[in-house]
């Protein structure tokens, strides 16, 4: 997984194998301001039940959160809303 900052160093995607995966970039304005936002973009219920955004005060902590969604989703089993293929075990 590695994040492309689109030439914008304050606007990042998350891809994996060349899908994007998620979103993480800096808030201007508002209560949240100077915090960064971060999504994770793939999986289904019951899965996506679980926190898929939020806003953290770095931007290495909304990294980190991806990747660990996304670990939790190639853990899951795709009739669970994940990316591991077959069912539950």
């Amino acid at each position: 997984m590695h994040f492309d900052d689109r030439h914008k160093p304050d606007d990042f995607v998350a891809i994996a194998s060349g899908i994007v995966i998620g979103r993480i970039y800096r808030i201007y304005g508002g209560p949240h301001h100077g915090k960064w936002y971060f999504n994770f973009q793939l999986g289904r219920q019951p899965f996506r039940s679980s926190l898929m955004n939020g806003v953290v005060s770095k931007r290495t902590t909304a990294q980190k959160r991806v990747l660990q969604i996304f670990t939790e989703f190639l853990e899951t089993s795709s009739d669970q809303g994940g990316g591991r293929p077959g069912g539950t075990v």
